[in-house]
């Protein structure tokens, strides 16, 4: 099994156990995007706010028959996990 299969098999596992959607199969994952925001802003009127925490993101793409081109946010331990796994499972 590739890592991407591998990935995609975990998400979809993952997205079973916490979701109500209908049953998620690794091919109804068209899409995968990660974003990271470092947190870092600079206020002109304050100058550097220490409040803003870094923020990571994932979207899944999903393309069920109940549900064309749905995009869902994922929790990030759900993805963690998820690369986690697929790294074991592939031995990487």
């Amino acid at each position: 099994m590739s890592y991407k299969d591998a990935l995609r098999t975990a998400i979809a596992d993952q997205l079973n156990k916490d979701t109500s959607f209908p049953t998620v199969l690794p091919r109804d994952i068209i899409d995968i995007q990660m974003s990271w925001d470092d947190g870092d802003r600079y206020d002109p009127t304050y100058g550097d706010t220490p409040n803003d925490a870094p923020t990571f993101e994932i979207e899944v793409t999903l393309n069920t028959p109940g549900h064309p081109t749905l995009y869902r946010k994922v929790n990030v331990e759900i993805v963690f996990t998820a690369l986690l796994r697929a790294v074991l499972e592939t031995g990487l």
